[in-house]
């Protein structure tokens, strides 16, 4: 469980503004929320979280060398290279193919998010850094600001993401990219959502049998059995393929579980299937 949020950034002011915007709500997630002022030899406790305010453009300093950078879920309608390059393992989310040059089986674009918002979740559970760039947010949304584009995610959407994010036991650390004094309340609202999840984290992963239903699926097209896990709380899934030394258990959706009985793979399961094999 956690029970502090470390606030800090590259603009002192716009984060004690955030925080003081935070202390406002009418209600409180049940989390302390706390300022920190410089990230140097920051040691992030196992109930503490910490949220980087990100203003400029310039490369962070001085944080990405303390935080778990291994998995990245990355939301933003055009990946930069500086953040694609801190790992190997970062999923793009709600990118708009307009604006990249290419997209592979780790982005994940904006249009297959409509309607369907928690085709992201997975991706988002597995990661440690929750990296969020304003500009992944329609310009209706954030005030036409300069960085916007005029198709993106609505802030309920992006709301709902750091709602996920906030459920993940593994995240540790956010960055919150393209942030300004016009996006204040935005921002707040976000780490507000987070917070109210982080608070009620609990462990549900399949490691515990005891909190999960497991199902089992033959799957024809690919001559293997493919085994689904169902928390019995959250009603989150995870998919692990049987007989495969060393294996681990992988996030996916309802709509995998639904499509493998139907001897039908996602592009999505398939790379997780691809990847232990």
């Amino acid at each position: 469980m956690i029970t502090n949020i470390l606030l800090t950034g590259d603009n002192y002011h716009l984060v004690n503004k955030i925080h003081i915007k935070l202390s406002h709500f009418n209600q409180q997630p049940g989390i302390e929320f706390q300022i920190v002022d410089s990230t140097e030899e920051l040691q992030i406790n196992s109930n503490e979280v910490l949220i980087y305010i990100k203003h400029t453009e310039e490369l962070i300093q001085g944080i990405t060398d303390q935080i778990d950078l291994e998995i990245i879920s990355y939301v933003t309608a055009s990946p930069k290279k500086t953040v694609l390059d801190l790992s190997t393992q970062v999923t793009c989310i709600a990118t708009q193919r307009h604006l990249v040059d290419e997209m592979d089986e780790n982005f994940i674009s904006l249009g297959s998010l409509k309607n369907n918002i928690s085709h992201c979740e997975p991706f988002i559970r597995e990661s440690k850094l929750f990296f969020f760039d304003l500009d992944a947010i329609r310009s209706s949304d954030v005030n036409n600001e300069s960085f916007s584009n005029p198709s993106g995610l609505y802030s309920e959407d992006a709301t709902q993401m750091f709602r996920y994010a906030g459920m993940n036991e593994l995240n540790k650390t956010v960055i919150i990219n393209n942030c300004t004094e016009s996006q204040i309340s935005l921002i707040s609202q976000l780490i507000w959502y987070y917070a109210e999840a982080a608070a009620i984290r609990f462990p549900d992963h399949p490691y515990f049998t005891n909190t999960v239903n497991e199902y089992v699926v033959d799957v024809d097209s690919l001559d293997m059995s493919v085994s689904f896990y169902k928390s019995k709380s959250s009603g989150r899934w995870w998919v692990k393929i049987p007989d495969i030394p060393m294996n681990k258990w992988k996030s996916c959706s309802y709509e995998d579980y639904q499509n493998a009985c139907k001897d039908l793979i996602s592009p999505e399961l398939l790379n997780i299937i691809s990847s232990v094999e």
